[in-house]
């Protein structure tokens, strides 16, 4: 019976890792930031999608700053169906008229 209890655990713990990985995945888009807080910024795509995504909060302040000189971000962020997309990477666009 123990045995049979450890392998019904073991089997059920695989389980979760495989659907826990199959939902999560990577995107990268271009996107205008609408608003930046401590832990967050809202975004807008350019079919005109609005999202919520987290961000670290040593970056709050330095996206903020700089979104009065950029239009355009490309991001790159990791989604899954248990929370709100999680920032990974974040580079300003050059202005095509500078």
């Amino acid at each position: 019976m123990k045995k049979m209890s450890i392998k019904i655990i073991i089997t059920l713990i695989i389980f979760i890792l495989l659907v826990w990985s199959s939902k999560t995945s990577s995107i990268g888009e271009l996107v205008t930031i609408r608003e930046v807080s401590s832990n967050e910024m809202v975004i807008e795509t350019m079919i005109k999608e609005v999202k919520t995504i987290k961000i670290p909060s040593n970056l709050a302040n330095i996206i903020d700053e700089n979104k009065q000189y950029h239009d355009k971000y490309y991001i790159k962020y990791t989604t899954n169906i248990w929370g709100k997309p999680k920032l990974k990477q974040i580079k300003p666009m050059l202005d095509e008229n500078s």
